[in-house]
């Protein structure tokens, strides 16, 4: 096949976002496809996943995309800045017909010239990813008018995300707006890709037919951690990757939990990734706690292999996330301990006895780790019997290309 892939985010451009499809980009092409990928132009460079795509040398093409104010990127921090915040989200939202956060809007406009030519060269398929959403619609509609297969792919949740993308701040006639466009997306789409099988069943709702899928970020077998020799008797936990904003309640059960604790001596707790100064000033205080902040692909793999017990932290709203993180842990065979509500994936890690799960509370953490310090309770002993193919990119992206062959 003759693929065209489209992800804002993409390497070099720095962030998890491109991940996901740096690497089915990469495998689609090893197993013989030709790989086009659309992306937004960055003049950010310093991608984890830049070694994945080497071997595109021209097929990376950055389109431009209608700029977004640089105030809304970040919190303004005094009287003029909040008043040109103000400001720049004013012109937004009488720019933005729905979610004026969304930073593809009018994306589209600028894809569609590449998109015609590629067609005219052969290729005949194309899959593109949100978030960000918006720019989905006009290329749902261009790829019908060209005869071209359109493959939807989504790595988070659209209208009913309440973790990003600012959906859970919209009015309600804004929301409606972007409802619209997403059951349009659905509607248009040969075929719907979500990463969570609970996405899936959401969008399933939209349009009754049999072309919904899910397929999970996974690992990248290239990428399985190598045992590390020990150089502390203390037990170590590890967290990799970002720690979001609306887990605070569970940092700070987290850290009161280890307050609690009589021999917290004995541990040593690590957090590679990026946090909010928040989170690091609850985390500073406990003498236990690391922090590390952003390191190199090869730092958090080394982490991850040097660790005892790694660890996730969910929000309340994405329990039935099987992150990137979650893939790597289980790469390595290690023990997962899931720091949420109830939900699909700490059920998933007790039942295959991969992990344990506490909630987000200071008296159930405290028994986890009193079990981790007393041996009393081994974690991940499941893995002995545990099949992760079915988190193996290799394997993600064999059924991923069927899905494209027969949408």
């Amino acid at each position: 096949m003759k693929l065209i892939i489209i992800s804002y985010s993409f390497p070099p451009k720095p962030g998890v976002g491109g991940r996901r499809w740096a690497k089915f980009a990469k495998w689609f092409q090893r197993k013989g496809h030709i790989v086009t990928v659309l992306t937004s132009r960055s003049l950010e460079a310093g991608s984890a996943w830049s070694a994945d795509i080497e071997g595109f040398k021209n097929k990376v093409i950055q389109v431009d995309c209608p700029p977004l104010p640089s105030i809304l990127a970040s919190v303004p921090k005094n009287l003029v800045e909040k008043v040109k915040y103000r400001v720049a989200m004013s012109l937004m939202k009488q720019k933005a017909d729905g979610n004026y956060y969304d930073a593809s809007i009018g994306w589209s406009t600028f894809l569609v010239p590449h998109i015609k030519k590629l067609n005219k060269e052969g290729y005949t398929h194309v899959v593109a990813s949100g978030g960000p959403f918006n720019y989905l619609l006009g290329i749902s509609e261009i790829c019908s008018k060209l005869n071209m297969k359109f493959v939807s792919d989504f790595r988070d949740p659209w209208t009913n995300n309440e973790t990003s993308f600012g959906y859970s701040e919209l009015t309600l006639g804004r929301l409606e707006i972007e409802k619209e466009k997403e059951v349009s997306v659905i509607r248009n789409s040969d075929a719907v890709v979500s990463v969570a099988e609970t996405m899936t069943g959401y969008f399933r709702c939209l349009q009754d037919e049999d072309k919904f899928h899910t397929i999970i970020n996974g690992f990248d077998p290239d990428e399985i951690p190598t045992s590390i020799a020990r150089t502390t008797e203390k037990i170590q936990l590890v967290f990799v990757g970002t720690l979001y904003t609306k887990t605070l309640r569970h940092v700070n059960a987290f850290r009161d939990a280890l307050d609690q604790m009589e021999n917290a001596e004995k541990l040593e707790v690590h957090f590679y990734g990026d946090m909010s100064e928040k989170a690091r000033s609850i985390l500073d205080s406990s003498p236990a706690i690391h922090i590390h902040g952003l390191v190199s692909i090869d730092q958090a793999r080394n982490a991850i292999a040097s660790a005892d017990v790694t660890m996730l932290f969910l929000t309340d709203d994405l329990t039935y996330s099987f992150s990137t993180k979650f893939c790597e842990y289980v790469a390595a065979s290690k023990p997962i301990w899931v720091i949420s509500q109830a939900g699909i994936t700490p059920d998933y890690v007790e039942e295959h006895q991969i992990g344990v799960h506490s909630l987000p509370k200071a008296e159930s953490i405290v028994k986890t780790l009193d079990n981790i310090l007393s041996e009393r309770k081994q974690f991940g002993g499941g893995y002995a019997n545990f099949d992760s193919s079915g988190f193996n990119l290799d394997k993600l992206a064999d059924k991923y290309l069927e899905i494209l062959e027969n949408a």
